[in-house]
């Protein structure tokens, strides 16, 4: 026993000293270019160290630098599951799905990607957002006049990927050097903006420059600054309303919530129908249920469209497992109920416990003690099982593929090549796993795995092969055999995946119909009845969208996902021509959620809605 641990010991030395040099190699060969050979260093280092989020992370960008970008978008999620707050990995997400064509799921990764981001990365990934809501017919094409110029003139473009004004006051002494100040914030340069309004106030003081100054300290969280500076603003015709909805913002940062209230009771006295004013009177009836700083970024000048204040908020990690194969827990054969049953027995419960080094070594005295024995003839199968669960896959495989050559008609040789297509999709090798689970039998009742199990791992390895059609197939008689709930929730959002890919969403919608028939309140059904919404609404049934978009701000009320909710509400009531049941649903989502991303989006087709009216109008 003493020499067995340590044989164990030694082994698990020489692992971490392979997988060093393992690394060493890879980075080399993938800075040479000759990418295919560092990706199988790669994997090779991953075998040893499988919940690496540095090593998944590089092997994807080298994936990615030779082309092979659906596979680098499951090598990036791995590495943003196991590291949720690694940019630079949810960056290269973002980016291999757009490459693949997923926009939708682009736009969803660009926007975790803006709240991990800061600075000019977070300018970065709104802009993408933007360019890809444009793409996805989610965001208005065009931008809301300019109230004070006449509504034919008034130029209608999109938001700026910036979340500086796009305009400024134009009767102050000194109008050019200001624009030119908020141009550069709008930029991304704070700091050249900051020294330009400096300049400016020591020059000519003027209440504008003291405004945008407010705001861009108040970005920076310099709430004592950004206080000084709003308070020389209120007395602005213009922009004393946002000046005094800024100063209570900043006056929350500070911890005076009842100078914070004076102050958008000010803003509401000034504006009460302004951009600010659904805002400052939410604050008004009660306390902020949000950090004072939630918002992303500072405001878009008066009377223009406003920039979302925050990002659509991301997936939880829990949630994104739902959209994940889980590895089905592999069992070792139970004994004969003989003594070397027993050490079968107990090298399982060992195992199970996840005391694996003394399951490998119980084995190891079955095979010495009783090598005459039937469970003997496991031997080989259960190490497998056992080096499985311990993440050494080519150990596995080599065990498995011993025991098939010893025993090719025993009873469990299909279970051995189940476990053989588990080990092979873990070690990241789908097609070969393909052509080894898809030929096996249907499981029985009394099978070692079950058909559930089969059909998700087959999914999964179709998936990574790029074969979407055939995933989806695979998954939905994974979905018809599985009887537990819970993992009936994760294969028909899978399901809702593979459907798009493969442009058929319509193949999903019954399996999360299903799922959503049996589902409680939990976030898990919350995040299938708002796949269910979205595959309708792709699939162009907005009155059945509609209905689940309701029921879900109805039912999650105060769920991240009731503000997208209500905003495809307002969206489906419009393309069914009900412009005023559209007004109204995003009027409330203004109300209610007045600090979400989607707040500012239906404040966007508010403006926009008025500007058609009032160009129609002119003419």
């Amino acid at each position: 026993m003493k020499h067995s641990i340590v044989a164990v010991v030694a082994i698990a030395v020489s692992l971490v000293h392979a997988q060093d040099d393992r690394l060493a190699v890879a980075r080399k060969l993938s800075g040479a270019g000759q990418h295919a050979q560092a990706i199988s260093e790669y994997q090779k280092a991953l075998e040893k160290a499988p919940n690496s989020a540095q090593v998944w992370l590089e092997l994807a960008e080298t994936r990615m630098s030779a082309g092979q970008f659906q596979a680098a978008s499951g090598d990036f999620a791995r590495a943003v599951r196991l590291e949720p707050t690694n940019l630079r990995a949810q960056k290269g997400l973002a980016t291999a799905v757009e490459k693949n064509g997923n926009l939708q799921r682009a736009l969803l990764e660009w926007r975790r990607a803006s709240q991990l981001a800061q600075g000019p990365e977070q300018t970065e990934a709104e802009a993408n957002i933007d360019r890809l809501m444009v793409a996805v017919g989610q965001a208005p094409a065009t931008k809301a006049v300019d109230t004070a110029k006449p509504a034919a003139q008034g130029e209608h473009k999109p938001p700026p990927p910036s979340s500086a004004p796009t305009k400024v006051k134009s009767e102050e002494s000194d109008p050019v050097d200001v624009k030119k100040a908020v141009a550069a914030w709008k930029g991304g340069q704070r700091d050249k903006a900051l020294e330009m309004l400096r300049g400016i106030i020591k020059k000519s003081p003027s209440t504008e420059a003291y405004y945008y100054a407010g705001v861009m300290r108040f970005e920076e969280k310099k709430y004592d600054m950004a206080e000084f500076n709003l308070k020389k603003a209120v007395s602005d015709k213009e922009l004393g309303a946002a000046a005094w909805y800024w100063l209570g913002r900043t006056q929350e940062a500070r911890k005076k919530p009842a100078e914070a209230k004076a102050s958008f009771h000010k803003s509401l006295a000034l504006d009460s129908k302004g951009e600010f004013a659904a805002e400052a009177k939410a604050r008004t009836e009660s306390e902020p249920t949000k950090s004072v700083h939630d918002t992303a970024h500072a405001p878009t000048a008066p009377r223009e469209s406003v920039k979302p204040e925050a990002a659509p908020p991301m997936l939880s990690d829990t949630l994104r497992g739902l959209y994940s194969w889980t590895p089905p827990a592999l069992r070792i054969p139970s004994g004969d109920g003989s003594a070397a049953g027993k050490l079968l027995d107990e090298a399982a419960k060992q195992m199970a416990a996840r005391q694996n080094d003394l399951a490998l070594s119980s084995l190891e005295q079955l095979k010495l003690k009783e090598s005459a024995s039937p469970a003997a003839d496991l031997v080989a199968l259960a190490s497998a099982i056992v080096y499985n669960a311990m993440g050494i896959h080519p150990n596995a495989l080599s065990q498995v593929e011993g025991f098939l050559k010893d025993h090719p008609k025993h009873p469990l040789a299909d279970y051995a090549k189940f476990v053989a297509g588990i080990s092979l999709l873990r070690s990241g090798r789908p097609d070969s796993t393909a052509k080894l689970l898809g030929p096996l039998p249907i499981a029985t009742k009394g099978s070692m795995w079950t058909e559930a199990e089969r059909q998700s791992a087959l999914g999964e390895a179709l998936r990574l092969s790029g074969k979407p059609a055939e995933a989806l197939a695979a998954l939905r008689l994974s979905f018809q055999a599985e009887t537990d709930a819970k993992f009936r929730r994760s294969i028909a959002l899978r399901m809702s995946r593979e459907a798009a890919k493969a442009k058929t969403p319509d193949q999903a919608l019954v399996a999360l119909t299903q799922s959503r028939k049996a589902c409680d309140k939990s976030p898990a059904c919350l995040q299938v009845e708002v796949t269910e919404a979205d595959l309708l609404w792709g699939s162009g049934k907005h009155e059945e969208a509609a209905n689940l978009y309701s029921e879900i701000a109805k039912n999650w009320p105060n769920s991240t996902e009731a503000p997208w909710a209500m905003y495809q509400s307002g969206n489906a009531f419009q393309k069914q021509g009900k412009g005023d049941l559209a007004a109204s649903t995003w009027k409330s989502l203004i109300e209610r959620h007045p600090g979400s991303y989607w707040a500012g989006q239906a404040r966007l087709r508010l403006e926009d809605a008025v500007w058609r009216t009032r160009y129609k109008g002119s003419k």
